[in-house]
């Protein structure tokens, strides 16, 4: 099938690919991975070091006390998630990581790895909530093909602003890769959050959100956004109004990106009611209903039901086809829930399914008791959900009484 109508030239496939980035570029996606994970071992409480990024050498910042604080035990913790990251087994930096005693010295790791290592690649969580999560392998060739595309897509910026974290796919590929291949510096501005953010945007910004974060800045952004200010989004379908404010507000353009964990970027558009135009590596699979490499007809895992418009130029998204919703950037599947309601004391049944919230998409729930529930069944049912993750917590539930 023809790309032409992309109106983007395919990046280049011959002679090596382009070198990564140099460690100090690598240091932030480094970063936010070992500070999640430590918010993994903390219950939630990892460190917080977004509000003095900007002014603190990162290079410098030391893993144990005096930086991320990690005792013995969670370091432990921090080389397994690093060397998972990087792919590192059986490379010459495999027991490398577990020694390093700063930021710096991970990311000279990183560096070194992915450019001088054997098939150098990268490994990616993804975000469910309610399913195990999956590692997901891509090489580093084929994040660059990404990168390239991107950064003739979004010509003409001067800063990248990211309010999403650079260690999940969307954020290394647009806050990390990209900004290299174009050269251009990248701010993190979620310290600060969408509050007050179009006064620190400059004319020629892209700035990285999500759904979750455009709904906000659609609903409390009065200041109009300074010139010629991109907005780029993805993680799942930004809602038409917000859409709308963001241009209303100003935003010379919106892009918004499809993809997955599983699958990098598949395409994108710059209309919320328009298809998505598929990257131009990429055309319609022979199933008819999903996608594949143009060169070898490899099938990707694609997650949703794809609808081609007619004549198979682009496509829109179906629904996913095992039932899961994106709350905040989350996947999430409401049978999990529903089944996890089940497990309550004095529950005999759930059902679950999303609903949109002004916030964006949420869970609703009806429960219904058994009919030997005791009295403070409802309220113990409140109390144990209010302790979910705020993704899998239903926002609206309804309880029946059992019979």
């Amino acid at each position: 099938m023809s790309h032409a109508s992309n109106g983007i030239a395919s990046p280049s496939t011959a002679g090596a690919s382009p070198a990564a980035p140099p460690p100090e570029h690598l240091a932030p996606a480094l970063l936010d991975l070992l500070t999640a994970e430590l918010a993994e071992q903390r219950g939630g409480d990892g460190p917080d070091h977004a509000a003095d990024r900007a002014t603190t050498d990162l290079m410098a910042l030391p893993l144990g006390e005096g930086g991320l604080s990690a005792d013995s035990i969670e370091r432990t913790w921090l080389a397994l998630a690093a060397h998972r990251f990087l792919t590192l087994d059986g490379t010459a930096w495999d027991d490398k990581v577990l020694p390093a005693r700063t930021l710096g010295t991970v990311a000279g790791i990183a560096a070194a790895r992915l450019t001088e290592g054997p098939d150098p690649a990268v490994a990616f969580a993804t975000s469910g909530t309610t399913g195990a999560s999956k590692v997901c392998r891509h090489t580093l060739a084929s994040l660059h093909r990404e990168a390239a595309f991107l950064a003739e897509l979004f010509a003409g910026r001067r800063r990248v602003v990211r309010l999403v974290p650079a260690h999940h796919i969307y954020g290394f590929l647009f806050g990390v890769l990209m900004p290299h291949a174009a050269g251009l510096p990248v701010v993190d501005a979620r310290a600060a959050g969408v509050a007050g953010l179009p006064a620190r945007l400059e004319p020629g910004d892209l700035v990285l959100g999500f759904p979750l974060v455009w709904s906000q800045a659609a609903r409390f952004w009065t200041a109009p956004l300074p010139a010629d200010v991109w907005c780029a989004t993805s993680t799942g379908p930004c809602p038409p109004e917000a859409w709308g404010a963001l241009t209303d507000l100003g935003a010379a353009r919106m892009v918004e990106v499809y993809g997955s964990s599983e699958t990098a970027g598949l395409g994108w558009r710059d209309h919320h009611a328009a298809p998505y135009r598929p990257f131009p590596w990429l055309t319609r699979d022979a199933a008819g209903d999903g996608l594949a490499e143009a060169k070898t007809a490899e099938v990707l895992p694609v997650q949703d039901r794809l609808d081609w418009t007619p004549d198979g130029a682009g496509f829109h998204v179906a629904g996913r086809r095992d039932g899961g919703v994106k709350v905040a950037g989350r996947l999430v599947h409401a049978r999990a829930v529903a089944r996890r309601l089940e497990t309550l004391p004095g529950v005999a049944r759930a059902e679950v399914a999303p609903i949109k919230t002004p916030g964006g998409q949420r869970l609703a729930a009806t429960v219904t008791l058994t009919a030997d529930a005791a009295p403070d069944a409802e309220s113990r049912l409140h109390a144990a959900i209010a302790r979910w993750p705020a993704a899998e917590r239903p926002v609206d539930v309804v309880v029946r009484a059992g019979r």
